[in-house]
């Protein structure tokens, strides 16, 4: 289904976000993974043109990538994931420049990324969700 697929790489987007902040990184690329029933894997990447650690941001890249890849193939997904590769050390680094067009939106990506995060460390992982990922469970 794909309302399952979109959720769980949802979820999955926000636990890789805030690992990535956790540890003062942020990530380049953008890779998608599905492994079908057959066993056949099938990946997509995408690059961007700044580092981000922001959630919103990830979700924004794959999103897409996932729909395409539903779009093409009718076969059942066993495996879905996401990944970040190009990573920097954020604690290490230089600060980094944005685009003075698009940082208003950034800090209010950061900002929301900041309060959940706050709440997922002090009250678990599973204590705050987007809501688009809201299920009975």
């Amino acid at each position: 289904d794909t309302a399952v697929l979109v959720y769980a790489l949802l979820d999955l987007t926000e636990q890789v976000g805030w690992r990535l902040r956790r540890n003062g990184l942020r990530g380049r690329t953008v890779n998608l993974k599905l492994r079908y029933d057959d066993f056949r894997a099938l990946t997509r990447s995408q690059t961007l043109t700044e580092v981000t650690d922001a959630t919103a941001v990830l979700w924004q890249t794959v999103e897409p990538m996932l729909r395409q890849c539903l779009r093409d193939s009718t076969q059942p997904v066993r495996l879905i994931g996401i990944g970040l590769s190009g990573l920097q050390d954020m604690r290490e680094e230089s600060p980094v420049q944005m685009d003075l067009f698009s940082s208003s939106k950034l800090k209010r990506y950061h900002a929301v990324d900041a309060v959940a995060d706050s709440i997922k460390d002090r009250f678990g992982q599973h204590a705050i969700r987007r809501g688009r990922n809201v299920s009975d469970e």
